[in-house]
Formats: structure tokens, C-alpha cells, sequence
């Protein structure tokens, strides 16, 4: 069984990832409103770091009500994932947030937006996201039995 501390060690990473997923997320959401983009790219993307988000939160919630009897290797798990999880929010962090500009040429700002979301560094982190996704899934199913 995992002690007391790995479980508390995994709800507060858990609570970094998640604000740094809702920075991002907010910083996706406010680049498609200020720079009226549609692209389903940029969509499909806010998209999945709102579900890896969600489950984060209900991990994070297992965690804190589950603090007393974990399995060790659940922990261990979370550990893992919540480290890769959050290196590939920062990654994907780092390349939005340039982005952001007071600069008032919006249709370069706008191309830049959808070039950036079609490099290949962005569709490889968005297939990463749906393994982080199913890995996540995977392992609160584990929480929840």
C-alpha cells in the first residue's frame, strides 16, 4: 500500500497540472475569440485538454477522499502519468502563449495561430494527449474500483 504522502504528493501534482491545463485552456480560448478562429484544428484541441482536464479533477477527487488505503502501484501509475502529463501541457503551453500579443495585425497573428496549430510538434502532442486521455481513463476506472 501506498503511505499517506505519495497519495497527498499525487493529489498536489494533480492540482499543478490542473492549473496549468485551465492557463492553457483559457489562453486557446481567448486566442480563438480575440482572432475569430473556427478551426476545428484549435477545437479539437481545447477539446481534449478539457477531457484530460476533467479527468484530472475526478482523479485529484479520488485522491483527496482516498488518502487512507490506496494500492501502491495506483500511486505509482499516477505518478508516472502525472509527470508526462505535465511536461506535454508545458510543451504545449510554451508554443500558445508566444502567441499572445498586444500587436494589432490580426491577420498575421491569425496565420500564425493556424500554422502553429498544424506543425507536426502540435499534431504529435495532440496524439499524445489521446494516449495521456486513455491512460487517465484507465487509471481513475482503477480509482473508482
Amino acid at each position: 500500500m501506498a503511505d499517506l504522502v505519495t497519495i497527498l504528493g499525487v493529489a498536489g501534482e494533480v492540482g499543478v497540472v490542473i492549473d496549468l491545463l485551465n492557463k492553457t485552456i483559457r489562453t486557446i480560448s481567448e486566442l480563438q475569440s480575440k482572432w475569430n478562429i473556427a478551426d476545428l484544428t484549435v477545437s479539437t484541441l481545447q477539446m481534449q485538454l478539457t477531457g484530460v482536464n476533467f479527468a484530472l479533477t475526478e482523479i485529484k477527487r479520488w485522491a483527496d477522499c482516498n488518502s487512507e488505503d490506496p494500492h501502491y502501484h495506483l500511486a505509482m501509475d499516477l505518478n508516472h502519468c502525472l509527470s508526462h502529463c505535465r511536461s506535454l501541457i508545458s510543451m504545449i503551453d510554451t508554443k500558445i502563449v508566444v502567441l499572445r500579443t498586444d500587436k494589432d495585425d490580426r491577420l498575421e497573428i491569425a496565420s500564425r495561430i493556424r500554422l502553429l496549430f498544424k506543425t507536426q510538434s502540435l499534431s504529435e502532442a495532440q496524439r499524445m494527449i489521446q494516449h495521456v486521455t486513455s491512460t487517465l481513463g484507465l487509471l481513475l476506472a482503477a480509482c473508482n474500483r
